[in-house]
């Protein structure tokens, strides 16, 4: 670009150069100045819970002592609540306060310079809604062929896989050992031994195992899945499902409920002892996978066995496979040095988006991809499994989360269309909400389907005032809570 030269010696921008700053100048007035930057919003609906929250009530089970972020229905009629831990229907006998939708900071520039990515969180103006705006998440880019078949999104023929960090952004947590039901007749505990001489036990909030001979069968603990039956104490076996807590007032007809098979299992080891191994395992009907940890090596190794395919372990009474049998022929697909000693450590084992992720501290150290038929056996009511092999372990925090399934549409020629594909113009977005079951978003809007890059708004990027409930001289408060002001992933 041709610089002109200044009466006192300096260059002087040309007329190309101008024109650009000119423009810059606009964007920062308008963005800036005009609009604002950033700007704060008030999300009001449910669609992005529990990511973003609009009205909601806070309760607690009386059971298990979960602490339930969720919709309630019309105070005039009886209203009641199911706890999505561990299942403990109760009455909500006094009207909790509704406390106001989280308010979120758009960054109105984020868009500016660049364009969003898939399983980013935009805003924009609703295509439906004269003025309004909505927040979803990016799941199709322009110019995409956008497939959603069995709650998963697929662009141009192929499954589309999460990060680490993208899967911790959208995953719904299934069930906390640390809430543990504790009235009369308690159901069993979803996490157990598999055998009745079963090494492990519950000390406080923790599992815990002793030591013993290195040589000895791996002694697993299985996390089981169940709904509560319709007698006291009464459980069910069942997959887990993509019931979402926060919607207590809009429950679904049982046959509208899916079962789902991406799951996730996260926990920190407190304490370990003795010379023997820790195992890890993980199926989702089809594929399974094992990982074996030698802290006295400092080393790990990832088995996959095809044992699921050939008809063994489907559904509940699954069996992790031995060490000491090659019946169900488990193959290394990875292996490698622990990053750190396993005291403290943090482990995350997924098979989200059909693929095997292992994590350590936060830091992916395995990733295997493998494509699953569509006729593959219904996921299992036993999806997870934490196994001791003569060390001396305790865990604490663990976790069971699943990924988010995006239904299809309940309009049959809709849900057609979606499954067989539908490709995005070149300026054209397909947004999904994070609570799928209730979420309008691109696979229920009647008319426009997309958004055009033109409206969108920003990116949300932190909730700046998520508000609870003071009680204080009898009276109910909303008030702020700044420790839980968070980032927007």
């Amino acid at each position: 670009m041709r610089r002109e030269k200044s009466p006192f010696g300096r260059s002087r921008p040309g007329l190309g150069e101008r024109i650009v700053w000119l423009l810059v100048g606009l964007i920062v007035l308008r963005t800036w100045v005009i609009e604002g930057f950033p700007v704060p919003c008030r999300v009001t609906g449910g669609s992005m819970a529990c990511t973003l929250l609009g009205e909601h009530c806070q309760l607690t089970c009386p059971d298990c002592g979960y602490p339930l972020v969720c919709q309630l229905g019309d105070p005039a009629d009886d209203r009641r609540a199911v706890c999505p831990n561990c299942g403990y229907a109760f009455d909500v006998a006094e009207a909790p306060l509704e406390l106001a939708g989280d308010r979120v900071l758009v960054d109105r520039t984020a868009w500016v310079f660049a364009e969003p990515r898939r399983w980013e969180v935009v805003a924009f103006r609703h295509p439906s809604a004269r003025g309004g705006l909505a927040v979803k998440r990016v799941a199709g880019l322009p110019g995409e062929l956008i497939q959603v078949r069995a709650g998963d999104v697929y662009v141009d023929g192929k499954i589309q896989r999460k990060t680490l960090r993208q899967q911790r952004a959208v995953r719904v947590l299934v069930y906390d050992a640390d809430f543990r039901p504790r009235l009369e007749p308690a159901p069993p505990a979803r996490w157990y031994g598999r055998t009745e001489a079963s090494g492990w036990e519950r000390v406080g909030g923790r599992l815990a195992h002793d030591a013993g001979p290195a040589d000895r069968p791996i002694d697993w603990l299985v996390y089981g899945h169940w709904r509560r039956g319709g007698r006291p104490g009464e459980v069910v076996a069942t997959p887990i499902t993509d019931v979402c807590g926060y919607n207590q007032d809009r429950p679904r007809r049982e046959e509208a409920v899916r079962p789902v098979r991406d799951v996730m299992l996260s926990f920190r080891i407190a304490d370990t002892l003795g010379r023997g191994l820790l195992w890890l395992w993980a199926t989702d009907g089809w594929e399974q996978f094992a990982v074996r940890v030698d802290p006295q090596g400092g080393s790990y190794t990832v088995l996959h066995s095809v044992a699921a395919r050939q008809g063994k372990g489907q559904g509940k009474g699954t069996v992790p496979f031995s060490s000491d049998e090659n019946r169900d022929s488990p193959q290394v697909i990875a292996a490698g040095k622990l990053p750190s000693a396993l005291n403290g450590m943090t482990l995350e084992v997924s098979l989200f988006d059909q693929q095997f992720l292992l994590a350590m501290n936060g830091r992916p150290v395995a990733v295997w991809p493998y494509d699953r038929p569509d006729g593959a056996p219904p996921p299992p009511a036993e999806p997870l499994a934490i196994g001791s092999q003569g060390l001396g372990v305790v865990l604490q925090s663990l976790r069971v989360w699943r990924d988010v399934y995006y239904a299809s549409p309940l309009d049959e020629v809709a849900a057609a269309n979606l499954e067989k594909g539908f490709r995005l113009g070149g300026d054209e977005y397909f947004v999904l909400g994070d609570n799928s079951p209730i979420s309008e978003d691109s696979r229920t809007w009647p008319e426009a389907r997309t958004v055009a890059a033109n409206m969108l708004i920003g990116r949300p990027i932190l909730v700046i005032f998520p508000v609870g409930e003071f009680a204080w001289g009898g009276q109910h408060i909303q008030v702020p809570e700044l420790g839980q002001i968070r980032y927007i992933r």
